[in-house]
């Protein structure tokens, strides 16, 4: 029971942790015209960004999602790394064939590699 404890205190502390381990990713939404007009940014429940902005014509809208599925992707970012253990691991019922989808896609990162065969369009 203890050992269970600290293990679940560690996965809660990755999971807090996780932006701090990540490294930027920019992407540009819109470069043409006057784009730079009352941005505001959400993420959702998932963590995928929401924009809105003003350009000269309108209010403009933009937003993020993974548009592939990856077997062991379990936050849905288009990617199997730690976060995903961390989601398996606070509801783990000592069920090890959880573990062969996440470990045979380790560090896929479908964004990045979308040729992959492992990264299967929506």
């Amino acid at each position: 029971m203890k050992r269970q404890f600290i293990f679940q205190t560690f996965i809660t502390l990755l999971l807090l942790a996780g932006p701090a381990f990540a490294a930027w990713d920019i992407s540009i939404i819109d470069s043409t015209g006057n784009t730079q007009r009352d941005p505001s940014i959400a993420l959702d429940s998932a963590g995928y960004p929401h924009i809105t902005y003003r350009r000269y014509n309108g209010l403009k809208y933009a937003y993020a999602y993974c548009g592939y599925t990856l077997a062991g992707d379990l936050d849905d970012n288009c990617g199997v790394d730690f976060k995903d253990f961390a989601v398996m691991a606070i509801d783990w019922d000592d069920d090890f064939s959880d573990l062969a989808p996440m470990a045979t896609n380790w560090l896929i990162d479908c964004d990045q590699t979308p040729e992959n065969p492992a990264c299967v369009p929506k």
